[in-house]
């Protein structure tokens, strides 16, 4: 299958054989684009084996399928994770032929579509493009952050919520070593984040909630005319998940719910995907 990469374009995706595959001909083809697939597939996991991380990606990818008004199905898989090429869910399956794209990343499925001129993600002129990347980057670098954090570090929410759903529908003794074999996993990989202070972080979110509630103010979206951008629909799957995630310990949700506009968007943007699918 074809892995979309951020940036690639019909050279990047040449076959070394000097040969081009399925994508590279379309993206060289006159017309720009290539249509959306009969078959498109969003797998996921169980909503409720789905962890605060994986609420918030799933949301993201929904809202922009929905916002670009592309048919897909949904699909819910125990094994979601391990059929993820990534390895986290949940990842878009296009069939293309005998050569199916498996795209597992919002910013890849911006891009692929931005680029074939399918995505539909609001008119913004270059100052706007440059403000949504910008508060774009306050939800990596200061909301994110803090999900992982308290998905995988802080030991209440660790102990009674992620083990046990990393656990579930599991048989023994699987169901004991794969939760503690992804919490060594994210303790391995993310060693700087692990040691973080608790408190650091989530005062991190509430100034990234703060920017994107002045950013906000009382409009029911972040740019004028009410055109949808990405920063919408990432504010949106964030909050939302934080949210709508119970979580033992949740200060996060505490964190969010003082932005009463922000709050407020959610419930709003909500209501619009689900009157709209």
């Amino acid at each position: 299958s074809i892995i979309v990469e951020r940036g690639m374009s019909a050279r990047d995706l040449e076959c070394t054989s000097g040969e081009q595959t399925f994508l590279a001909w379309h993206l060289s083809n006159p017309r720009g684009y290539i249509g959306w697939p009969k078959e498109a597939v969003l797998f996921h996991l169980p909503k409720e084996r789905e962890l605060l991380e994986d609420t918030a990606r799933r949301l993201a990818f929904e809202a922009y399928l929905e916002v670009s008004k592309l048919p897909y199905t949904k699909q819910s898989q125990q094994n979601a994770d391990y059929m993820s090429p990534s390895g986290t869910t949940p990842f878009l399956y296009l069939k293309y032929g005998g050569q199916p794209l498996i795209i597992w990343n919002f910013d890849h499925l911006r891009d692929f579509l931005c680029t074939l001129k399918l995505g539909r993600h609001g008119e913004l002129d270059a100052r706007q493009t440059a403000d949504m990347e910008a508060y774009v980057s306050v939800i990596r670098t200061k909301i994110i952050p803090a999900e992982t954090y308290e998905t995988w570090a802080h030991s209440q929410n660790v102990r009674k919520h992620t083990m046990v759903l990393q656990g579930m529908g599991l048989a023994w003794p699987l169901r004991y070593f794969v939760p503690w074999t992804n919490w060594l996993t994210f303790c391995w990989r993310k060693w700087e984040l692990w040691r973080s202070s608790r408190q650091s972080l989530l005062l991190e979110c509430e100034q990234g909630c703060r920017a994107l509630s002045l950013r906000l103010g009382n409009k029911q979206r972040f740019f004028d005319g009410g055109n949808t951008s990405c920063l919408d629909m990432l504010t949106y799957a964030h909050l939302q998940a934080i949210l709508s995630t119970p979580l033992p310990g949740g200060e996060l949700a505490h964190v969010v719910s003082q932005f009463k506009n922000l709050v407020q968007f959610t419930e709003t943007y909500k209501a619009s995907l689900e009157q709209s699918s």
